[in-house]
């Protein structure tokens, strides 16, 4: 498992629910105590491949398969799975994602 973290930059002001400091931006404790030791990606876009080092832990810790889930599967969720950057991955139908991704973002 592997964490990302959307932080928006607040000079910004385009997504002050996600800006630090605000409750949106807190990845929810019950998914970091699901893998404590999990790697935190900090993204400022929608695709987590886009300007992150994601690609590069998926590489190094040699993953082939992706099953994305998140908060807002119409934006970072979509945006990720369908990003050019994970070339070198695939990812499960979206019926097979879409039950885990209810529950893992309830």
């Amino acid at each position: 498992m592997i964490h990302v973290q959307h932080v928006a930059d607040a000079a910004k002001g385009i997504a002050p629910f996600f800006n630090p400091g605000t409750r949106g931006v807190e990845i929810r404790p019950e998914i970091l105590a699901a893998a404590p030791d999990a790697p935190v990606i900090v993204k400022r876009f929608a695709d987590s491949f886009h300007q992150t080092a994601l690609e590069e832990t998926l590489r190094a810790r040699g993953v082939g398969r992706l099953l994305v889930c998140g908060m807002m599967t119409q934006n970072c969720v979509t945006h990720t799975a369908i990003s050019r950057r994970r070339r070198n991955t695939r990812s499960p139908s979206s019926p097979t994602c879409r039950p885990r991704c209810r529950r893992c973002c309830i």
